[in-house]
């Protein structure tokens, strides 16, 4: 019995196209122009592959919620099957949503950041510790339980992302940052329950490749 995962991070926002914010959840945030044209692509490109999902799951935020729904009409998904939890949410930012990163990001935060990495929280915000526990807890109890074949598409965040890959992959906490998930990427992840290869194996992270067709440049990315 195997579980098919594909992590797929939400499309652009205006927050992402000119970063200058720092977003966090900010679940109020809708896509760009450009970000509806990519989930667009993104659902295209599933047809034109021929992924098939069993199920779909979105955070709660509206980009989230926004990008699946795009997609789930793209590939013939009966939206009234989406399934949005908050626990897919990403990395509470707390006070600082909404503000300039320069405002923020100054030398003392951004030491203090490469001190505590992974426990480095925001006032009234998450740590990444945080993040992984919650989505990861999640994964597991929702999907991995249930020991059955299953292909899943999850609509997500960066950083939450992120922190499911280093718990997965078990890495260096310091360097979940240095991991790459870019505006309506997929990552994939296979969970299989029983064989020579039991437990999870990754296959792609951050396949952008669709996205040239929309004006992305990843080079531009941060």
């Amino acid at each position: 019995m195997t579980l098919d995962l594909y992590l797929l991070r939400h499309a652009e926002t205006e927050y992402n196209a000119h970063n200058n914010l720092i977003g966090g959840q900010s679940n109020f945030l809708k896509l760009s122009e450009r970000g509806k044209n990519q989930a667009k692509i993104l659902g295209a490109r599933f047809v034109r592959e021929g992924v098939k999902f069993d199920e779909i799951y979105s955070s709660t935020a509206e980009r989230t919620q926004q990008t699946a729904r795009i997609v789930c009409g793209a590939i013939g998904f009966p939206i009234a099957r989406l399934i949005t939890t908050p626990k897919l949410l990403e990395l509470s930012q707390g006070d600082w949503e909404g503000k300039e990163l320069n405002e923020i990001y100054v030398p003392e935060v951004l030491d203090e950041m490469k001190a505590k990495h992974w426990n480095f929280k925001a006032p009234n915000g998450e740590s990444q510790k945080d993040v992984e526990e919650r989505v990861y807890s999640w994964v597991e109890k929702t999907l991995l339980q249930r020991n059955e074949n299953l292909t899943v598409g999850i609509f997500g965040h960066g950083v939450a992302t992120k922190c499911l890959l280093r718990r997965i992959m078990d890495s260096n906490p310091e360097l979940t940052y240095r991991i790459c998930v870019n505006n309506c990427s997929i990552s994939r992840l296979k969970y299989s329950h029983s064989g020579q290869h039991q437990g999870w194996s990754l296959i792609k992270i951050n396949d952008d490749t669709h996205l040239s067709e929309s004006g992305f440049n990843p080079a531009t990315f941060v």
